[in-house]
């Protein structure tokens, strides 16, 4: 649709503009349902947590945003792609088990109660076998435990440790997947601009990189968590 003559391009930059806010709703609602159908129902929820919310006067680049997001949404190859790596993300593979709702809900959790509390304890400077970082590894690893349906022996606390340990090039690898920077990360981006708010990806990117700055830096902090977590073995 870029290729097309001037004065179509400014007839549908206007159209697309002047939307009312519920068609813009329905396009990106529209565009959800199509490329999240047969997946797991929340996988459509956490990713409608990213909505496009055009400002009133919204600046030249919030608006090339939009039309570039609202030509995507419609495009029959873009919602193929996306299509084709949500499935390949959350159907097929580990995927499948961290989009079921025990398994999201114990990270969301564990977020919001323990991890938190991990990384101040990381950040504060604490070695990774403190009996407060052994405390809360430990409760990392029985409600992972839990919410797959095994018993929290050595085998899942290797795992956990493990997982912990390649964090940070796991991160760098999802984050640089072709499939994910061509879709789903391309509509995060264009929905950042739009919303007049930092990328997504940009904070966890820079924390994964070699060079990372700050207290977030995850080629230290996975290496702690994992210590953390063998320590409570």
């Amino acid at each position: 649709m870029r290729e097309e003559d001037p004065e179509a391009r400014v007839a549908l930059l206007t159209r697309l503009a002047a939307l009312p806010d519920h068609e813009r709703e329905r396009l990106v609602d529209d565009f959800w349902r199509e490329v999240t159908d047969g997946l797991p129902a929340d996988v459509a929820d956490r990713a409608l947590g990213a909505r496009p919310r055009l400002p009133d006067d919204p600046t030249a680049a919030q608006l090339d945003a939009w039309v570039t997001l609202a030509e995507l949404l419609q495009d029959t190859s873009f919602r193929t792609a996306t299509r084709s790596y949500l499935r390949e993300t959350y159907a097929d593979g580990p995927g499948s088990v961290v989009a079921t709702e025990p398994v999201h809900g114990a990270i969301t959790t564990l977020g919001e109660e323990v991890m938190t509390r991990l990384l101040a304890a990381h950040a504060s400077g604490l070695p990774g076998d403190d009996p407060h970082a052994v405390a809360l590894a430990d409760r990392v690893v029985r409600r992972t435990a839990e919410a797959i349906g095994v018993p929290a022996d050595d085998a899942v606390r290797e795992r956990v440790a493990t997982g912990y340990e390649r964090m940070a090039d796991v991160v760098r690898t999802a984050l640089r997947d072709p499939a994910y920077q061509a879709t789903q990360r391309r509509y995060l981006d264009l929905v950042a601009v739009i919303n007049g708010v930092a990328a997504p990806d940009a904070e966890l990117e820079a924390a994964a990189g070699p060079d990372a700055a700050g207290s977030l830096r995850l080629a230290e902090l996975g290496p702690w968590l994992a210590r953390a977590v063998r320590a409570g073995a």
